[in-house]
């Protein structure tokens, strides 16, 4: 369980094992099952961490305790994340876009701003080249439930709705659009 995955990762052994911040990074980019070979997470996020539940000379047993029951580790299956991933990757190119992105958030019942989604793309996006697997692990890690959304996308075909908005500057929120006809019964 837990204790065995600190004990993969941290320096010494027993009470004096402790995680360096390089091996907090390895040991939060990874499950149970699996790690990518790519680092994904943002320095930052890891230096935050670190500053949080350190004590001095590392993370001990008994912080990262604390660390788990904070929710800070990825949970779940490469295969999860994976069909997660596929479903919004509807051209097959490895990327997620950023419309089939604000489509998922608009699924899971939050329409975010134009600049907020900007936002959470660039922030997830660290290389700057699209939105590849290691990126979505850390849009898994801080914007999304994965159950939540393999939930979603299990109910709608595995693929986004083609009619959800992208955002709130999405021509469906536009105050002039028509409504179309309305019937009443």
């Amino acid at each position: 369980g837990s204790e065995a995955r600190f004990f993969s990762f941290a320096d010494g052994e027993g009470d004096d094992a402790r995680l360096s911040r390089d091996a907090l990074k390895s040991l939060l980019e990874c499950t149970d099952n699996f790690c990518l070979a790519k680092h994904w997470l943002p320095d930052s996020f890891v230096e935050n961490v670190y500053k949080q539940y350190a004590q001095g000379d590392g993370i001990s047993l008994s912080d990262f305790a604390r660390l788990e029951r904070d929710g800070l580790l990825l949970e779940g299956k490469l295969d999860e994340y994976e069909q997660a991933f596929a479903a919004m990757d509807i051209a097959g190119t490895g990327l997620i876009t950023r419309e089939c992105l604000g489509k998922l958030f608009a699924g899971l019942g939050r329409v975010l701003s134009a600049k907020e989604l900007d936002r959470i793309v660039d922030e997830a996006d660290v290389a700057h080249d699209g939105i590849d697997f290691a990126d979505f692990l850390g849009l898994a890690r801080t914007h999304l439930e994965l159950r939540e959304t393999l939930r979603y996308l299990e109910t709608h075909s595995k693929r986004l709705d083609d009619d959800l908005p992208v955002d709130l500057s999405s021509h469906e929120f536009d105050p002039d659009a028509s409504l179309g006809e309305v019937t009443t019964v």
